[in-house]
Order: structure tokens, then C-alpha cells, then sequence
């Protein structure tokens, strides 16, 4: 029989309470003090009207990016235990907590699991599909039977207002040049939020609504 992979379990995690728009420079912050020029601007085109951040209003970290991924990982199985089958962890993010050791074992460390094999992938906006892709191909290769693939970024940290105020006051200083961020550089921050997602992969269909990945 040929073999196939079906995802049978789906988890997101995202910290905290979510944060309407007019309060998002409460957590992340006014560059020089000042409310963001573009900040409507962005919001009105995106629509995007709550989001999550894994810091508080003083800016201090409430999750690292491994703890968002290992609540995803968690949100899979019953009362968040995992099983002693699952031999394949595929981690997505283009913000780890640190380059070494990698963000996939940082994970596992964080699940306190049995050993298994773990891949780590890094690619913006591709990474959780080049994750998913390492637990389709083992599953399809007949190297593992049950894998998670697990995505999950922490930008507020580089979002905050105190990486952008010395440009600011750069500019403010100078009278040759206008005192404002530039759109590309402010944009992101109201676009960019934290959380995770997770995925279970089996040879097998399992569960109320298994998918076929084909």
C-alpha cells in the first residue's frame, strides 16, 4: 500500500490576553515619546483588530519563543501529555530565543521528553512549511510513524520602541532632516505579533477530521 501522511491534530497557542490596537504602544512602546504616524495607516490596510504579545507593559519577556512552541506542542494531546511514540519534533522560527543550542532543542528541553529526533528550520514566512515538509517526508519515507511539526515566532522583543529611539533622536537633533521613522521601518511593528501553532503528522488518519497532505 502506498503510504501517505494526514495531519490529525491541530494546537495554536498565543500568550497573554489579546491587545486591542489602541493599546499596542502600551506593551511595545512610543518611538521618542510619540504616538506612531503610520500606526493607523497600517492598521486600517491589514485589519488586524487584537494580537497577542509575549512581554508586558514594561517591556519584559513573559514567554520565551521555546515555551510559546512547547505550549503548542502540548495543546496536541490529552491533558498535554506526550506520547512516548511521537519520534519526530520539526521546529519553525525566524526568531529563536538564541542561535545556539537550536530552537528545536531548546523545545524538546522545554517538553522534558523522551529523546527523539529534532530538525530546526529558519526561513521567515516559509519556515513552518519547510518544517511540515521534514514531517511529511519522514512519514512518507517510513522513518517515523507519528511527528509534530511546530511553528512559532516571538517579535515583540524587536518591536519595542528603544531599538528605534536612537534614530529618532538622530533625526530630531538634526534640523536637515525630518524627525520621523521611515513607513518601512515603522510598519512592521503593527503588523508583527507572537504565538505558535502546531501540527501532529501520522501514517495513519486518526481522530474526528484527519486531512490528507497531499
Amino acid at each position: 500500500m502506498e503510504k501517505a501522511a494526514y495531519i490529525n491534530s491541530v494546537s495554536a497557542y498565543l500568550p497573554n490576553s489579546p491587545i486591542a490596537n489602541e493599546d499596542m504602544e502600551d506593551y511595545i512602546g512610543k518611538i521618542g515619546g510619540n504616538p506612531s504616524r503610520v500606526r493607523s495607516i497600517v492598521l486600517r490596510q491589514n485589519g488586524i483588530k487584537t494580537r497577542y504579545y509575549g512581554l508586558d507593559k514594561n517591556q519584559s519577556l513573559t514567554h520565551s519563543n521555546a515555551e510559546l512552541a512547547k505550549e503548542a506542542v502540548c495543546g496536541l494531546f490529552e491533558n498535554g501529555n506526550i506520547p512516548d511514540d511521537l519520534t519526530l519534533l520539526a521546529c519553525g522560527t525566524s526568531t529563536p530565543d538564541q542561535l545556539l543550542p537550536s530552537h528545536a532543542s531548546m523545545v524538546h528541553g522545554e517538553l522534558a521528553n523522551y529523546p527523539m529526533e529534532i530538525f530546526s528550520s529558519a526561513g521567515v514566512c516559509l519556515t513552518s512549511l519547510q518544517a511540515l515538509k521534514i514531517c511529511y517526508s519522514n512519514i512518507l519515507a517510513g522513518l517515523h510513524q507519528k511527528a509534530v511539526c511546530v511553528a512559532s515566532e516571538l517579535t515583540s522583543p524587536a518591536l519595542v520602541s528603544k531599538f528605534y529611539d536612537p534614530e529618532y533622536e538622530a533625526t530630531h537633533d538634526n534640523p536637515d532632516k525630518d524627525p520621523y521613522m521611515a513607513f518601512e521601518k515603522d510598519f512592521m511593528r503593527f503588523m508583527l505579533s507572537d504565538g505558535a501553532g502546531a501540527v501532529l503528522v501520522q501514517d495513519h488518519p486518526e481522530g474526528i477530521c484527519p486531512l490528507k497532505i497531499e
